[in-house]
């Protein structure tokens, strides 16, 4: 397992040096979709943190308010090595792929897409806003989709 904040900042990193720096809206999204596909393919999750179902979709909190003061204009921060997470080359397989699927989306539809789906709309249904997303419902969620 990550450090999510280390993990938030290699997000950033790869963004930033593909030529598309992401805001924290867009940065809670991208993580949201790699702890699912995360662990789809090594049954672990990438990062202990609970990931909440606010308004605007799925968030881990604590990454939240390490970047909120952006407010919604792209992070556009270079991060020391000692700052990134050293990730296994297997597991920055995955990560890079979920990256590169979802940085160039605009934050409207992240937002959009998270809302259609199981977790979030579960979530919402049964504990309303501010409720943890269960793991059980992204483990369900993501274990017949594909990156």
């Amino acid at each position: 397992m990550y450090d999510v904040i280390k993990l938030a900042n290699y997000v950033i990193s790869f963004c930033v040096k593909n030529g598309n720096p992401i805001s924290n809206l867009q940065l809670q999204k991208i993580l949201y979709y790699i702890q699912g596909y995360f662990y789809k393919h090594f049954e672990e999750f990438a990062f202990d943190e609970d990931i909440v179902a606010w308004k605007l979709g799925p968030v881990v909190p604590d990454v939240y308010y390490e970047y909120n003061h952006y407010i919604s204009r792209p992070i556009k921060e270079e991060y020391k090595p000692c700052e990134l997470p050293l990730i296994l080359d297997s597991h920055r397989d995955v990560v890079d792929k979920v990256i590169l699927k979802k940085y160039k989306k605009s934050p409207w539809d992240l937002v959009n897409d998270t809302h259609s789906e199981l977790p979030w709309k579960e979530t919402k249904a049964l504990g309303g806003i501010n409720s943890v997303i269960e793991k059980k419902l992204i483990i369900e969620y993501f274990e017949n989709k594909d990156i």
